[in-house]
């Protein structure tokens, strides 16, 4: 099943891997120029006590990488509709499912056999953007604080990773129920964005804020609430 697998997805596994390293690269080279420009920053300010306005003075992660970075945003997406829809929706529609699911290997086996490197795959993928992105936008959320904020929150951390699997179990449960790789795929984008508009706006909103307390450790400290 793993050699099958394999055999089925690895140019779109070359083609996925090829822009992750170009991507990768790219916010390297970004990324290295913003942390210089943030460490001088930070130690001029240090000399000059003048660390209080940073945000009023040194601009970070602005420009196209920026605009790049926000596209992320879409990567569980393509993964659920082009890996996920496919997957079972292409069987069906092209009656292959008929032959693999008469051999040795159960329906059961073939199934969660592939789902399971399907949503490995999506969340190594979806963990190494996340990561890269994380990574790039280490300055600016320590010059702006602001990493909580919509957009900011979605593409750092590990909230892209569980998208990203939810997406391919979306993309999946669509194409087996539906048959067809089309309207799977049509049906696993809108259904995607709906629950990305709706945890957005109506979820988020309800969320607990972060709350940073500063204290010294030769005084008793006790947290409100």
């Amino acid at each position: 099943m793993t050699w099958v697998i394999w055999r089925q997805y690895r140019v779109t596994a070359a083609i996925a891997g090829a822009i992750l390293a170009a991507f990768a690269v790219l916010l390297l080279i970004a990324g290295l120029h913003d942390a210089a420009q943030w460490h001088t920053a930070l130690a001029d300010c240090a000399k000059n006590g003048t660390c209080g306005d940073l945000s009023q003075t040194v601009s970070l992660g602005s420009g196209p990488v920026n605009a790049l970075t926000m596209l992320t945003l879409a990567v569980p997406l393509l993964f659920g509709m082009f890996w996920g829809g496919p997957a079972v929706a292409r069987e069906r529609e092209t009656g292959t499912v008929q032959f693999a699911w008469t051999q040795s290997v159960t329906r059961r086996r073939w199934l969660s056999v592939k789902t399971g490197w399907l949503l490995l795959a999506g969340a190594v993928f979806g963990g190494a953007v996340a990561g890269i992105v994380t990574w790039w936008y280490a300055p600016l959320n320590a010059l702006n604080q602001d990493q909580f904020t919509q957009g900011r929150f979605d593409i750092q951390g590990i909230v892209p990773i569980g998208y990203a699997v939810f997406a391919v179990a979306l993309g999946i449960a669509a194409g087996t129920l539906i048959g067809r790789s089309l309207p799977a795929l049509a049906v696993t984008g809108g259904v995607f964005i709906a629950i990305r508009l709706v945890v957005t706006y109506w979820v988020r909103v309800h969320y607990l804020p972060a709350v940073t307390t500063i204290y010294s450790v030769t005084q008793n400290f006790t947290p409100q609430g």
